[in-house]
């Protein structure tokens, strides 16, 4: 009697076990197969429906799972085959079906042995063509984007000679890698008129389309200012109060700020004005290689209403070197240690024996490479500009 009931008890868990496995089956939630050495024996429409053959393309044993996988997917369909033989069931793995019409389904296999003589098999298949579509899709639009920042970036990093009457400026802007997201930072140089020019190093926080795009708008933005009052301190005071107030006049527009430095550089005095807004110091390497970190600080533009900016002027004698770069080049490490404006002023140092600007610069970058070991996680942006003449008195 009691293993009657027993065996009763047994039956009735088995079908409705089974019951929910069929309603499983037939809810085509999921694709369902079951198959042999080489073909698929049977399987719900959901399966049918991914790999895109008949119920009697099933039935005339037309359906070879092996022959399905895509050249990308048949090393590692016969390794969860063979895993599934030794252990008695594979991990989840993605598959690449090639549909009967030649089209593609991605798809996530699992599967278990259910006999091994004959051998066969069940095995589940979750359609993941929609989804890999969308990741394509995502994919073709960031690319889309950081190629329309880079461009936008290129128009905004300033192609300068390397020679203005009694100067000479040369420029280096490296973005972190490849297919990394376009950062904000850049480098303008430009006439100001009266025998005057304007050097700026800055760095738009974000990255991608959103940062080009506030960069050339500050870029512009500061270049009427400084064309309009020649003065450091005062650019920067009014370009901030423009940035915040254009994030409060469109309230849903993304916040950001920028970090900057600028040089107005008298070409015929030798005297410069100097104004920072969160950045790096600017540096003055003497030609007798003392090193002069600018004692000038201000806040990060477009964060605080009403901060004023000061500016601080000093004068030039020939073979000075103003050097003025992004955190990209300060902040690399070796062994944990920032390079720093101290490590950067000793690549400029280092440097100085070379002949031309250009020479120092590309000494100056190799110096950067060598210290990060070529790893770099930020742009780089760098600007020297050398006093070659004597100034009147």
């Amino acid at each position: 009697m009691l293993m009657t009931t027993i065996a009763n008890q047994i039956e009735t868990a088995l079908n409705t076990s089974l019951g929910s496995f069929r309603m499983l089956v037939e809810a085509n939630i999921v694709g369902i197969a079951t198959g042999d050495e080489n073909t698929i024996t049977d399987s719900n429409n959901k399966f049918l429906s991914i790999v895109g053959y008949t119920r009697d393309d099933l039935l005339h044993g037309c359906v070879n799972w092996r022959a399905m996988a895509a050249p990308d997917s048949a090393q590692a369909d016969e390794s969860a085959y063979q895993e599934m033989l030794e252990s008695g069931s594979c991990k989840p793995f993605e598959k690449v079906y090639v549909r009967k019409d030649g089209t593609f389904a991605t798809t996530l296999v699992g599967a278990a042995l259910t006999t091994r003589d004959p051998i066969g098999w069940i095995s589940f298949v979750l359609d993941l063509s929609e989804r890999k579509q969308f990741e394509n899709r995502i994919a073709a639009l960031y690319e889309r984007e950081h190629r329309i920042s880079e461009t936008l970036q290129a128009t905004l990093i300033t192609q300068t000679p390397h020679r203005y009457p009694g100067v000479e400026v040369d420029t280096a802007y490296q973005p972190a890698l490849d297919e990394a997201e376009v950062g904000g930072d850049y480098f303008d140089v430009f006439p100001l008129g009266d025998g005057k020019l304007a050097l700026v190093v800055g760095d738009v926080s974000g990255k991608g389309l959103e940062a080009a795009t506030h960069t050339a708008e500050i870029k512009f933005a500061l270049r009427a200012y400084l064309r309009e009052h020649q003065k450091a301190g005062k650019s920067l005071t009014l370009l901030n109060s423009f940035l915040c107030k254009c994030m409060q006049l469109e309230p849903g527009t993304p916040t950001f700020f920028v970090v900057m430095g600028l040089v107005i550089l008298d070409l015929r005095s030798g005297v410069m004005e100097v104004a920072v807004g969160g950045t790096e110091p600017v540096l003055i390497v003497r030609v007798d290689k003392q090193v002069e970190a600018l004692p000038c600080q201000g806040m990060a533009l477009g964060i605080l209403v009403g901060e004023e900016y000061e500016a601080l002027t000093l004068r030039l004698n020939p073979g000075d070197i103003i050097v003025m770069a992004t955190d990209g080049i300060t902040e690399l490490r070796k062994d944990g240690v920032f390079l720093g404006s101290e490590g950067l002023a000793q690549l400029v140092c280092d440097a100085a024996k070379y002949e031309g600007l250009h020479n120092i610069r590309q000494a100056v970058l190799d110096g950067v490479y060598a210290y990060s070991s070529g790893k770099r996680h930020d742009d780089i942006c760098l600007l020297l500009a050398r006093l070659n003449y004597n100034p009147p008195e």
